[in-house]
């Protein structure tokens, strides 16, 4: 459940108190764990124990685990030989029906304070836990988040994967106007208090990318974001072919124009704002390379809109010979 995406209803008004106080009971104290990590997971059983082994580990103990199968293949093998202390609650769905989903799911079924997200193939760090609830709670109505290592794998001729090189590419304070251009802060990264979401709803499962993204500017107008300059993270990035794909591209553009669309009232008297929001749809289409010239019409025509439409193609003429 969660508002129409950019709005920003009024909780004194009697619908939207209504709305909030219905919203609320899916996330009232369940008498839980301080922490719920949530973890989706679609078909990575050899990376998951990884996963979860990272959260297991934390100096930070009082918590949970909700592991979501998003339709794969069984990891209830997994979960099991990994769960002496019954910590671990695994959820299946019927269909794969995407990382919002999966996310809200596990929400749905958490009962810790607060709620913390990891995806199969990233890890925590031992303090991460410790980090954020420690610092959350003398800090009322805050939404905290750490800083992550990006680690760069690539296959070892003996099978698997190894790190090449681990960098921390977003380190920075919130940035009000900077998160309504681009998502700078990874998933695995942020904390907060599990009830937020009853006023500004959970993810958004029309997004099929940017769904975290999203979320964080709805928290960001009713909380207050504060960044832990600490590195408690890693996630990781495959040199296989395994990260973002040329396939990908076009629903990363599509979602990033719904974000700038739905939140347009927020930017539209930041001049600095729209002129970086319309760098990046353009710089969407660069990054597809050759590839752009044969995505249908129609994805151009709801990528772009009307206006910036004739100026991108103007750039990709001009510029054709980057491809």
């Amino acid at each position: 459940m969660k508002p129409a995406r950019g709005t920003n209803p009024d909780k004194d008004s009697p619908a939207g108190l209504r709305d909030v106080l219905a919203r609320t009971q899916a996330y009232v104290s369940k008498d839980g764990p301080m922490v719920s990590v949530i973890v989706p997971t679609f078909n990575r059983l050899d990376l998951l124990p990884e996963a979860l082994n990272s959260i297991l580990q934390q100096t930070w103990q009082d918590f949970e685990i909700i592991v979501v199968n998003d339709g794969g293949t069984s990891v209830a093998g997994v979960v099991a030989g990994l769960d002496a202390q019954a910590r671990i609650t695994c959820l299946t769905l019927p269909v794969h029906r995407g990382v919002a989903a999966a996310r809200n799911a596990g929400l749905q079924a958490a009962r810790g304070t607060y709620v913390a997200f990891l995806d199969d193939d990233d890890i925590f760090l031992s303090n991460h836990l410790e980090t954020l609830v420690q610092f959350l709670e003398t800090r009322p109505e805050t939404v905290a988040y750490t800083d992550a290592y990006c680690a760069v794998q690539e296959p070892l001729a003996a099978g698997g994967c190894g790190v090449v090189s681990r960098t921390v590419p977003y380190s920075a304070d919130w940035d009000a106007e900077r998160i309504l251009y681009e998502n700078f802060v990874p998933t695995l990264c942020f904390m907060f208090k599990r009830i937020y979401l009853a006023t500004v709803g959970d993810f958004d499962e029309t997004l099929t990318t940017h769904e975290d993204w999203d979320l964080w500017i709805r928290l960001s107008q009713r909380y207050t974001m504060q960044h832990i300059k600490q590195t408690t993270c890693e996630f990781r990035r495959r040199k296989d072919g395994q990260s973002m794909t040329y396939a990908q591209l076009p629903d990363f553009a599509r979602t990033r124009k719904i974000i700038y669309e739905s939140y347009y009232p927020l930017a539209q008297d930041k001049p600095h704002v729209l002129k970086r929001q319309r760098e990046n749809l353009v710089a969407d289409l660069r990054a597809s390379g050759p590839n752009h010239r044969s995505w249908p019409n129609h994805v151009i025509q709801e990528l772009l809109g009307k206006k910036l439409r004739g100026y991108v193609r103007k750039c990709l003429t001009a510029a054709s010979r980057w491809f």
